[in-house]
């Protein structure tokens, strides 16, 4: 992955620099605007018995800490967001040239780009696994836990490969997911272009917003499985997690967390995409400025 990374890096440097960076910039705003429901679909999905919907996971997170309690667990993914972000992005640019290069594919539309989205998930699994794997340790969590805390209980269960937890169903989630997703951006974006009343902005806002929708409706069960793998004190396998999910809901458990999940993921990525633009349409201005 990361000799890809360079190989991609290399002749074009600026470019990705700037995707990087407006991708590191809405990762960050997504965290920030919808964590509270991102927790409510982690603590549904670990322990579902718990709460009678969304309303109540989030009072109940209110009556032991707070309003900071419905922050819990936001430092992982806001320091991973960034990375997370530009790995997609800078990923899903890789995965244009491998699909151009290698199979002859337009890598923007139909099958190529959804080939290119798959392989942004690659990117985005490494970067992503370890910082989910502490935010739900946090978030599931009995009793409220720090960064540090969550750090040692991870490390004692099972050393620095205990961070990885939950690889293989994150892998599920964000290959399939990364096809669904930039093909519903795209899909989307192309939809709406020719309205000229609409502000391009708010396209960017539309575009991402159904492509964090198509992604969640379609990668809920494997993050599922991910989340109670990595909430588990055992290592508990992606087969185990299924049939523990089977025996305790039947097939719809797998869509647990389904409407916090689809309730944050229009503003979440919408705003992903807002922000990432705003900020590479800045860089490109400044650099053309001072070429």
């Amino acid at each position: 992955t990361f000799l890809l990374f360079l190989i991609y890096i290399m002749p074009q440097q600026k470019k990705t620099w700037i995707e990087l960076s407006g991708g590191a910039c809405g990762g960050v705003a997504m965290v920030l605007t919808t964590h509270p429901l991102d927790l409510a679909k982690t603590q549904m999905q670990a322990n579902p018995s718990a709460y009678r919907g969304v309303m109540d996971c989030l009072k109940q997170n209110m009556a032991v800490e707070g309003p900071r309690g419905l922050y819990r667990g936001v430092l992982p993914p806001t320091l991973v967001a960034a990375p997370y972000q530009a790995s997609a992005f800078a990923g899903y640019g890789i995965g244009q040239q491998l699909v151009s290069s290698a199979t002859g594919l337009d890598s923007t539309k139909g099958f190529g780009q959804m080939l290119a989205g798959g392989i942004s998930g690659f990117f985005t699994t490494t970067v992503i696994c370890p910082g989910e794997r502490i935010k739900v340790v946090i978030q599931t969590s009995k009793e409220p836990l720090g960064l540090g805390g969550a750090m040692s209980r991870i490390f004692a269960e099972g050393g620095i490969s205990s961070l990885f937890r939950g690889w293989e169903a994150t892998l599920g989630r964000e290959v399939p997911g990364g096809m669904i997703y930039w093909a519903c951006y795209n899909t989307s974006r192309q939809a709406i272009e020719p309205v000229q009343s609409v502000p391009s902005s708010m396209k960017e806002l539309f575009g991402g917003g159904m492509a964090g929708v198509g992604y969640w409706v379609f990668s809920l069960p494997a993050d599922t499985i991910k989340s109670m793998q990595q909430a588990s004190t055992t290592n508990l396998s992606m087969a185990g997690a299924a049939k523990q999910v089977m025996s305790e809901s039947g097939p719809l458990g797998f869509w647990r967390g389904f409407t916090p999940a689809v309730l944050r993921a229009f503003p979440a990525n919408g705003s992903t995409f807002l922000v990432a633009t705003a900020v590479r349409n800045f860089l490109n201005d400044r650099f053309n400025k001072d070429d």
